[in-house]
């Protein structure tokens, strides 16, 4: 407190006040203390009715953030992962995973702003973690295989009744959560080669009887860890 002119006054009470004690909270010598993030005001009152404000904004924003792996792996389109995550403040007090943006470097995963990471396609990107004010990252190399684990053909066995007849196959290429992958490489083949003509595209076939007699036709991954029907 000071007077009309200026000088200090000694011995004056004065007494404290915070208006939004969720934000902080002021004792009786006036240290103000952080007890949520927001805005409020601390008042400082004497005898009198005089009084003065302090604005106090409260951000708590992280100081330091580390991803604790350096790379993850999904194995199928639509997989998730919740990668573990180490966000401090200044006082090294753990903060939320929200208290950081989470950004994709492209669309082979999306990432929430919890940080729950989905394949979206194959391919591999990276995921990274920021700071509000962009002073700190880090940053997790997600790769997404995709890979076939089931390969099953539309048919099971046929009869062809004269030679120069032909037949359509289909091989159905899904991943480990059953759902089909497009484009997937196919190898076509047959048991006994002279008995039909094989006119393969892609996870598609065409059989034409060219001698009498029986044989099994094959289509296999390559990629998908030798798988056969």
């Amino acid at each position: 407190p000071r007077n009309r002119l200026g000088a200090a006054v000694s011995g004056t009470a004065v007494t404290w006040q915070a208006q939004d004690p969720l934000v902080a909270s002021v004792d009786a010598s006036g240290q103000v203390v952080a007890t949520g993030v927001g805005n409020t005001r601390v008042i400082a009152t004497i005898a009198g009715g005089y009084e003065d404000t302090l604005f106090v904004r409260v951000t708590n924003d992280p100081t330091s953030v580390n991803i604790d792996s350096l790379t993850l792996t999904l194995a199928s389109v639509g997989d998730t992962s919740i990668p573990t995550v180490d966000i401090k403040n200044s006082r090294g007090a753990a903060l939320g995973r929200t208290a950081v943006r989470w950004s994709s470097a492209d669309t082979v995963v999306s990432v929430s702003a919890t940080g729950v990471i989905v394949a979206r396609a194959q391919g591999t990107t990276f995921v990274t973690a920021t700071t509000p004010d962009s002073a700190r990252a880090d940053t997790v190399t997600v790769t997404v295989t995709n890979a076939p684990a089931s390969l099953v053909l539309n048919r099971v066995s046929d009869i062809l009744t004269a030679l120069g007849r032909t037949i359509d196959y289909a091989a159905v290429v899904s991943n480990a959560r059953g759902a089909p992958i497009a484009g997937a490489a196919v190898a076509w083949r047959a048991t006994n080669a002279s008995m039909g003509t094989i006119t393969p595209s892609g996870t598609t076939a065409n059989v034409k009887a060219e001698q009498v007699g029986t044989t099994s036709i094959i289509a296999e991954v390559s990629s998908g860890a030798g798988l056969v029907a």
